[in-house]
């Protein structure tokens, strides 16, 4: 998954930059022309991190590559 990178808005909020083959993924599995929603939530403490995605059909923080 070295095609998916993590970035942060001006507030903090992470979102995610499609690229190559997952960006292609990703668009295979939308079910319509509509952008997708992907949401990211990330935690971390010490030496261990979580990520959790969602991708869902509308609009929102996907950037094309």
């Amino acid at each position: 998954f070295f095609e998916i990178e993590v970035f942060s808005n001006s507030n903090g909020m992470p979102f995610l930059k499609f690229n190559g083959l997952a960006y292609k993924r990703l668009k295979m599995l939308q079910k319509s022309n509509k952008p997708a929603s992907v949401k990211i939530s990330m935690s971390h403490e010490k030496k261990y991190s979580i990520a959790i995605v969602t991708i869902s059909e509308g609009v929102y923080n996907v950037k094309k590559e």
